[in-house]
């Protein structure tokens, strides 16, 4: 219920659109960057997923971040991936992106679609379009393991650029998606 409940907030959240840069709230600032629509494809696997063979899969997925409320240091965040072909939806997550401190820490709390909920703390890049997070809590549904992510973002080119490695059912951290996406808005 509790999931259900952040869910229908994240999805509200991300109906409203970016705050111009003059509401901006003066945290956020350095991550104005990652603000907006981005549409890209991906590939994911991971080791021993079906029948020991790796798995192996391609999608299409679309993010939103926004800045809903310019009193607060907050992004939220909508996440969806269909198949390439766009026959099937594949997953969905969502959550906020919160500024934690004045060296560029940044905390992101995520509700997926699976039932896996995380709390993700890591920092803006020196290069300050890089944003580096790891999993500090997961939460998961019965059937699934423990789980860590690493992401990191990069809006080089107008591009964003999503490394997720994860360490599941027995098996080391090893990368477990990469995604290009273009802004689209």
């Amino acid at each position: 219920v509790k999931v259900c409940s952040f869910l229908r907030s994240c999805q509200r959240s991300a109906r409203l659109s970016t705050m111009a840069d003059n509401n901006l709230n003066p945290k956020l600032t350095p991550l104005k960057w990652i603000l907006g629509s981005w549409k890209g494809d991906g590939e994911g696997g991971y080791p021993g997923s079906k029948e020991k063979d790796p798995l192996h899969f391609l999608y299409t997925e679309i993010l939103t971040f926004n800045a809903p409320n310019p009193a607060k240091p907050v992004i939220s965040y909508d996440q969806k991936t269909v198949s390439r072909d766009g026959s099937k939806k594949m997953h969905a997550e969502c959550g906020f992106y919160r500024v934690t401190g004045d060296n560029g820490q940044i905390e992101a709390s995520i509700a997926q679609s699976t039932g896996i909920a995380e709390v993700q703390k890591g920092s803006m890049q020196d290069d300050g379009k890089t944003l580096l997070l790891e999993s500090t809590v997961v939460a998961n549904a019965e059937k699934v393991k423990a789980i860590h992510r690493s992401l990191k973002y990069d809006a080089a080119n107008d591009q964003l650029v999503i490394l997720t490695s994860m360490e599941a059912s027995g098996h080391p951290m090893t990368q477990h998606l990469s995604t290009v996406l273009k802004r689209v808005a």
